[in-house]
């Protein structure tokens, strides 16, 4: 089975991955094992998924599947491109969090929407052509996780305030450096999931996208002044190139670097 799996990032308590089989592989001959982890499991052409014990079931683009830990099924072709899908593996801890309840369960599937399927399939993209990094990839994997499992809307409180503090605290002080999501919530002692929910709910923005604009902003004096070059400036900041730093910056200051040393000052005032 492992020449049909492809996992594409992996972060606190999950893993995403791709799936295909296509027709003539053995698993269509073969009694297949989901393995010890829980899988949320986006089909893309629909295939007969029938689990031991169970009836047989089709599982199209319009659900999303729940396997159980330890399910064995067999497949069986519906659509002439075989098998073809996107999953999440998850922990017993995830699970539990995201509000999947413990002991027996059955395979079972629930309505998808359009959004939420195309959300999958661009985080799948972006990950697996590198244009995602660890923390934007960890916070859009949970937020997809949110919506594939319909968990509840969060509210920060006052008790909370701290906890948000410190995440900014840590964001700031690794500004030069890759981040990922698992050495935030350690370093606050918070689940990733919830903390990426609150910190969301609190900020107006996922942790990437505020610690994007920490470094935008706090290279924005030295990107006007011409010292040093923009090479070494996106370098510094923890960009992955002169062009995406260029790129980010122009999207989030209307103007490219350049012309803003040319303009004489800084940008107009806007609103927030």
């Amino acid at each position: 089975m492992d020449n049909a799996v492809r996992v594409l990032h992996t972060g606190p308590g999950y893993q995403l991955g791709a799936f295909r089989c296509r027709p003539g592989h053995p698993l269509w001959r073969e009694e297949n094992w989901i393995g010890l982890d829980w899988h949320l499991v986006l089909p893309g052409p629909a295939v007969w998924i029938q689990p031991i014990r169970q009836d047989p079931l089709l599982a199209t683009a319009n659900e999303v599947l729940c396997y159980p830990p330890d399910t064995h099924y067999r497949r069986r072709i519906a659509a002439p491109s075989g098998d073809r899908c996107i999953f999440v593996a998850l922990d017993e801890d995830l699970a539990g969090e995201l509000g999947i309840p413990a002991g027996p369960q059955r395979l079972r599937q629930s309505a998808l929407g359009p959004r939420t399927y195309a959300a999958a399939h661009v985080l799948a993209r972006a990950i697996d052509t590198g244009t995602a990094t660890d923390l934007t990839s960890a916070e859009q994997v949970l937020d997809l996780l949110h919506r594939l499992t319909g968990s509840g809307p969060i509210r920060t409180e006052p008790r909370h305030r701290g906890l948000i503090e410190q995440v900014k605290y840590e964001l700031a002080r690794r500004i030069d450096q890759p981040v990922r999501l698992a050495e935030i919530a350690a370093a606050v002692h918070y689940s990733p999931f919830h903390l990426a929910r609150l910190f969301r709910a609190d900020t107006g923005m996922p942790m990437y996208g505020y610690l994007q604009q920490l470094r935008l902003r706090e290279s924005l004096a030295q990107a006007v002044d011409g010292r040093p070059g923009l090479a070494e400036l996106a370098n510094a900041y923890g960009f992955a190139s002169h062009s995406h730093y260029t790129r980010m910056f122009r999207r989030v200051f209307g103007m490219p670097p350049t012309a803003l040393r040319g303009c004489g000052g800084y940008p107009a005032v806007d609103t927030m």
